[in-house]
């Protein structure tokens, strides 16, 4: 069910969730330069700091967390804060007690009614994308990509994708990722091996987001691949069920983005946004050899079927 900002409006905020790596930033962004569309970033990122949203501290302690029943309205309450909807004006009144601070954190309450639709754009938040449509009256937006491409991308950034905060997690283990609860507990057992890690953070994420489309066929579901090689006609699809104005603002900005005068390699940095974004499709094939490749492909076979075919690889 939607929630009601502050002047008793109902709004259903978006969610823009996927796979990192998988263009969930590009798509957030687009989305948010429509009207009335406060782009929120990343939530669930235990790791992110925002000097603006310190009274409510994160209750999250690991990436990719599965909101429980228990922690439910603490989560929410930090959400809603998060999205500018909540201002806890005693908190900030006591951080600091004077008349300057009683003016600001005033100021800071009475924002909370001016603003926009949120726009959480947050691969973090994928586990929980159920709740936070249940909770919040989401409307969800996921992104899918290919494994290869996947793994290219966390290999070239050198990230780490070890199984241990889906382990950490046996509600998580023994529900939606049972089926590859062996898989994930033989690779936690490897040590150096950045391409098995990333092959199984695919085939998690990815095992999610099948259960998700099986379950939500309402969702908004959009592979990396068609998005880039169809921007324009996609995205204004996409701005049509998030009932948003798609205009000459938006054409324009996915082609400064996407079009065919930027470079097709992000040149190692991590959220470039400006590419060539049909020559970005087979960025992989020169990334990665044919050893590499082989075991991407035999090692998701099961899972990428049900998102790509064999004239994808």
């Amino acid at each position: 069910m939607p929630i009601l900002h502050p002047l008793r409006r109902t709004i259903h905020p978006i969610l823009v969730t996927g796979a990192n790596r998988s263009g969930t930033t590009w798509v957030g962004r687009v989305i948010a330069s429509a009207d009335g569309v406060q782009y929120v970033h990343e939530p669930f990122n235990h790791e992110y700091t925002d000097p603006e949203r310190r009274l409510i501290p994160t209750p999250f302690r690991r990436h990719y967390h599965r909101v429980q029943p228990d922690e439910a309205r603490r989560v929410k309450r930090y959400l809603l804060y998060r999205m500018g909807w909540l201002h806890p004006w005693r908190a900030d009144v006591r951080e600091r007690p004077g008349l300057r601070r009683l003016a600001g954190a005033t100021h800071r309450w009475l924002r909370t009614l001016n603003r926009g639709r949120p726009l959480v754009k947050d691969p973090i938040a994928l586990m929980s994308a159920e709740w936070l449509q249940k909770a919040l009256g989401m409307r969800v937006v996921i992104t899918i990509r290919h494994p290869a491409a996947y793994v290219s991308s966390i290999l070239r950034l050198g990230w780490p994708m070890r199984p241990h905060v889906f382990l950490a997690q046996p509600m998580l283990m023994e529900g939606i990722l049972a089926p590859l609860a062996e898989d994930v507990a033989r690779q936690h057992r490897r040590d150096d091996d950045p391409l098995g890690d990333a092959i199984v953070a695919w085939n998690v994420f990815h095992r999610v987001i099948a259960v998700y489309r099986q379950r939500h066929p309402h969702w908004l579901f959009y592979r990396h691949e068609d998005l880039s090689r169809d921007y324009l006609r996609l995205f204004r699809q996409m701005f049509t069920r998030l009932a948003l104005d798609f205009g000459p603002r938006q054409a324009a900005l996915l082609e400064r983005l996407c079009g065919p005068g930027n470079p097709a390699e992000a040149d190692g940095e991590i959220h470039r946004l400006r590419r060539d974004s049909r020559a970005n499709i087979w960025n992989w094939k020169k990334r990665l050899d044919s050893g590499q490749i082989r075991r991407i492909r035999e090692e998701t076979a099961e899972i990428a079927a049900l998102f790509y075919g064999d004239e994808d690889w």
